[in-house]
């Protein structure tokens, strides 16, 4: 007897995702619609580019001029594929002085030998959300539009800075509703510093997230405390306020991907910290600082952090920030920053060994050659802080300088040539240009490296470019550091950005 069988293959038929084609811009996020998804089917994307990124659901230009495919994938088997381009967008610009001063000329610097790998090549960006919020747009070297991160990244750095002021809003009742009035310079509150962290994350880059225990600006002579803290009554109500405040904005950082690696307590505390309240509100815009600062008086003695007489108050309330830090996790380097001139090395050491008893990891240094002295004056402050705290390593958390005197009708730049002349020329002892920048760059990371505790530099605001409405202060200022960019007025990089790549 002959048995016979017989067997047919049975395939299943894979299902096509459906999905349109979509064109955007740099900086666009447009959602990813798939037409034929079941109840519960969900969707992963991939591509191998990086001219576009993907998170939930919604594509992102990074790159112009680009057409990438993707691939999707379902959870029940689906496949398909689609097209994303991101529109053409090149430079250009109608401003003479970019070729008769020659903004774009390729930069020379001799490279620093034995550089350590994990020198941290930064740049503050604290105001860069609102420039793109009011349109303003960054170009790679080749005058393409690119995602401005990735335009750092790939120029060499490694960090960014982010300032954070608690409450940068007046809020007042109108016509029996809340207005809330920005006090402007970037308006840098919670919600954009977590956007411009997690962005930098994305591109790889590390943040050190700058405290000011302030709802604007803290410098020297200006460390207002926030509005929501001056009912606080003794030293202690205040250290713990800020333990918890501290605390919690890494915690909620950190849940968003976002974490810091390095932390500042405090800007530019050189006088102290806590030392002023304000009694005075803003309902209109004045271009002008608002009355929160301008109307500030100090502090009761008791509860001022004033680095004068006792400074009990003030160790304390740094201590309370660092403490914050180190109990979430112990890893994230913390910083105090000191603006000083570099000639008062006496006064730069009394002020660290203050916090002798303070378990910070690195020394923070402003450094703008035009207000704190020669490059001489530089390598000589850090060969005693190196000599005098073996233990700490030793930063330039703000440095800037001038690629050109030429005006600009949104800017009114602090950075002037003082014989008005309307000639660029050399002045504290470097070009006016983009060459003059790569250069003072290279000399301050050289006088860093002379000292096994060098530990990075931070170019002060480098992407602040001159965009109508994004001032120092409300939307009627106007931009006061447009000329001291890494990026011409009109968003191209200048070359001088190169030198964090370069000096390698």
């Amino acid at each position: 007897m002959m048995l016979t069988a017989s067997c047919t293959n049975s395939v299943q038929d894979v299902k096509t995702l459906v999905i349109s084609k979509i064109t955007c811009q740099v900086g666009e996020k447009v959602e990813i619609k798939v037409r034929n998804l079941q109840d519960g089917e969900t969707v992963t994307f991939s591509t191998q580019s990086d001219s576009i990124y993907i998170e939930n659901g919604y594509v992102e230009g990074m790159l112009a001029g680009q057409t990438v495919t993707v691939n999707a994938t379902s959870s029940k088997g689906g496949m398909g594929s689609f097209t994303v381009t991101v529109e053409e967008d090149n430079y250009s610009s109608y401003r003479t002085e970019e070729s008769t001063e020659g903004w774009f000329d390729p930069v020379s610097i001799d490279k620093i030998q034995n550089l350590r790998q994990d020198f941290p090549m930064g740049i503050d960006i604290s105001t860069l959300y609102e420039v793109e919020s009011f349109g303003g747009k960054f170009y790679n070297q080749n005058g393409v539009r690119q995602n401005v991160y990735q335009i750092l990244k790939n120029s060499g750095i490694n960090y960014v800075r982010i300032r954070l002021w608690n409450d940068p809003y007046n809020t007042f009742i109108k016509n029996g509703e809340t207005v809330r009035v920005p006090y402007g310079g970037g308006i840098c509150d919670f919600d954009r510093v977590k956007s411009m962290a997690r962005s930098a994350k994305i591109a790889g880059l590390k943040v050190l997230l700058d405290f000011h225990y302030s709802d604007f600006w803290a410098h020297p002579g200006q460390q207002v405390i926030p509005k929501a803290w001056k009912d606080l009554a003794t030293p202690q109500d205040i250290a713990d306020e800020l333990y918890d405040y501290t605390f919690n904005i890494i915690k909620e950082l950190d849940l968003a991907g976002a974490k810091p690696d390095m932390v500042q307590i405090g800007n530019e505390i050189t006088s102290g910290m806590i030392l002023q309240y304000s009694s005075g509100t803003n309902q209109i815009l004045t271009g002008d600082n608002p009355y929160y600062i301008s109307e500030r008086s100090s502090l009761k003695s008791a509860i001022r952090g004033a680095y004068s007489g006792s400074s009990t108050n003030f160790i304390g309330y740094v201590r309370s920030g660092n403490n914050a830090v180190k109990d979430y996790d112990s890893k994230i380097l913390t910083m105090i920053h000191l603006a000083k001139g570099m000639s008062g090395t006496d006064y730069i050491k009394d002020f660290y060994h203050l916090f002798d008893d303070v378990n910070y990891d690195v020394i923070g240094l402003s450094y703008y050659p035009y207000y704190h002295g020669s490059i001489s004056n530089l390598n000589n402050a850090v060969s005693m802080l190196s000599q005098e705290f073996s233990d700490k390593l030793i930063t330039i958390v703000e440095i800037s300088y001038g690629f050109t005197f030429a005006p600009h009708a949104n800017a009114n730049n602090i950075f002037f040539n003082t014989t008005q002349s309307g000639n660029a020329r050399p002045v504290y002892g470097y070009e006016v240009s983009p060459q003059g920048q790569a250069d003072l760059l290279r000399d301050s990371i050289n006088a860093l490296s002379s000292v096994s505790q060098g530990y990075g530099i931070f170019y002060w605001e480098g992407c602040w470019i001159p965009v109508a409405g994004v001032g120092w202060a409300d939307s009627n200022s106007k931009n006061s550091w447009a000329n001291q960019a890494l990026f011409s007025y009109d968003g191209k990089a200048l070359p001088s950005l190169e030198v964090f790549k370069l000096i390698r």
